[in-house]
């Protein structure tokens, strides 16, 4: 008696009807990325074809399982398109270009909000309040000339009226 026991046979059989559930349970990434719609197909036939002429008698080879279609199509939607060298240096002259223009902008704002504050604090020490409305004027003018000629005029006016009317 030289019959061997099939161990895996019942293995590979379950494999086939829930592939998709063990899929999701131990490798939920690679499941997430695989169309279910499409058919799977088991190339259990084109491995036995492999090791036909093996010396063991009857085998059940190893089921592999064909994605390489989905894989294929997954790399193609995910293929980022080729970018010539031009539009390389493009781009990171883009980006360059943005960023210094984005610091200038945090520097102007920067500047423009302690002109504001200065303003406030000029007001305050004078004449020992600010109302909340001329508070409101000031942080609402958005031009460094003005707010460096109002800081001039907060440090120089006879009274908090006189300021308000230089707005």
């Amino acid at each position: 008696m030289n019959q061997r026991t099939d161990y895996d046979g019942a293995w590979k059989v379950a494999l086939e009807h829930y592939l998709q559930p063990l899929l999701d349970f131990c490798f939920p990434d690679v499941a997430a990325n695989i169309n279910w719609h499409k058919p799977i197909e088991f190339l259990d036939k084109e491995l036995q074809a492999l090791t036909r002429n093996s010396k063991l008698g009857k085998q059940r080879v190893d089921n592999a399982i064909e994605f390489r279609k989905q894989l294929v199509e997954y790399e193609q939607e995910k293929t980022m398109p080729y970018v010539t060298s031009i539009e390389r240096l493009g781009r990171k002259e883009g980006l360059q270009e943005g960023m210094q223009k984005g610091r200038r902008s945090g520097l102007l704002e920067g500047r423009l909000e302690a002109l504001r504050a200065d303003i406030v604090e000029v007001l305050e020490v004078r004449f020992s309040s600010v109302p909340k409305e001329l508070n409101a004027k000031v942080n609402g003018i958005a031009d460094e000339q003005e707010l460096r000629r109002l800081h001039r005029k907060a440090v120089l006016a006879p009274s908090i009226e006189e300021f308000e009317r230089e707005i």
